[in-house]
């Protein structure tokens, strides 16, 4: 079951899930849209003196990037770059309550990606997203805008201790590196 916008304005009320800060606009039939924060981290295929950047390695604790804040007038996001931004919303989901992050259409039709495959949180996430941004052509953004959607999904069954996550993402603010290194502690 997926929650309508008057389901996720009602389980609100209840004390099930959370928005901050929460506008009665941005509620949709079905989802409730978030906006990108100002803070972005960069990681290009050439370094700024030119020789080419590190790879990414899934077991290194973290990777060099480079953060940035957009600007007023808007950052450019170019093609063969990978950009971590970040939700000005935090986002908070009580049992049984499961959030997912999509783009919003809108922004897909401007070439712009917000998730390569991290769209799915847990049950009891409390925190801002960390979106992976990445353009298909150069596209301008702007903090502030409208760029993805959460929607609630509801999950059946008991999902372990207390019911609720309490992952290495939770509470998280502002864009967030990979944490995948902690998934090969038993090979060390």
């Amino acid at each position: 079951m997926i929650l309508s916008g008057k389901g996720i304005a009602e389980a609100r009320a209840r004390g099930e899930i959370d928005v901050i800060p929460w506008k009665e606009s941005r509620v949709n039939p079905n989802s409730y849209n978030v906006r990108l924060g100002a803070n972005i981290v960069e990681y290009r295929r050439l370094c700024a003196d030119g020789t080419p950047s590190p790879e990414m390695d899934l077991r290194a604790p973290s990777h060099p990037g480079r953060t940035l804040t957009i600007p007023e007038a808007g950052m450019v996001l170019y093609p063969g770059v990978l950009y971590l931004g970040h939700t000005m919303e935090r986002t908070r989901s009580g049992y049984p309550w499961v959030p997912l992050l999509e783009g919003r259409s809108s922004v897909g039709r401007r070439g712009l990606s917000v998730h390569v495959s991290a769209g799915f949180g847990d049950v009891g996430f409390d925190g801002e997203w960390t979106l992976e941004l990445t353009a298909v052509l150069p596209v301008r953004v702007y903090a502030g805008a409208e760029i993805a959607q959460v929607y609630f999904v509801r999950v059946e069954g008991p999902v372990g201790d207390g019911d609720l996550y309490r992952g290495r993402y939770q509470g998280q603010s502002g864009p967030q590196p990979a944490r995948a290194d902690a998934d090969f502690e038993d090979l060390r």
